[in-house]
């Protein structure tokens, strides 16, 4: 999985790629919170 995912750097990868999903994460939990209670 590492070696599919993985293209230019090993060890930076994991790190974006936990990072691009906590913030889309964020995004999307404040999007539905303000479509919620809007």
């Amino acid at each position: 999985m590492l070696q599919a995912t993985a293209v230019e750097g090993v060890s930076l990868d994991p790190a974006v790629t936990g990072a691009v999903a906590l913030a889309l994460g964020i995004v999307v939990t404040a999007a539905w919170t303000l479509a919620f209670y809007r």
